[in-house]
């Protein structure tokens, strides 16, 4: 699958099934190479009004070289799903978690169901996913 099509795909299907159980109406993905080791970056305090994910293309090309079981659009669909996690947590006021963000992505590629982790409630003082 070719880089831009496994990216429209990815967004289509995050807005068809997980954008609505998400507190955002929509989000925007902007692609770009650096020579950052990230897949993709979230924009700090863009949750407050639309989400902007940014895709590091170079880095989702030689992860799909290097890791067999992922395909292309699996890369780009969690990756995107990281970030918006991390939307979530801003928006919430919550710290970066990356693994909170590796969870939820994964959670979602391995069951298509929504790991609910914004819905939580406090215990002995720490947020913890419900």
């Amino acid at each position: 699958m070719k880089y831009r099509e496994a990216v429209l795909q990815a967004i289509k299907e995050i807005k068809d099934e997980v954008l609505p159980e998400l507190p955002f109406k929509a989000f925007e993905v902007i692609n770009r190479s650096s020579s950052e080791r990230a897949l993709g970056f979230y924009r700090h305090r863009s949750c407050f009004s639309i989400p902007i994910i940014k895709l590091n293309r170079r880095i989702i090309e030689e992860a799909e070289k290097e890791f067999d079981n992922l395909n292309l659009y699996d890369i780009i669909l969690t990756t995107i799903l990281h970030e918006l996690a991390h939307a979530c947590q801003q928006l919430h006021g919550q710290l970066f978690d990356e693994d909170e963000a590796e969870d939820f992505a994964y959670f979602y590629w391995t069951s298509g169901q929504i790991n609910k982790f914004w819905e939580r409630r406090k215990a002995n003082g720490q947020m913890v996913i419900s």
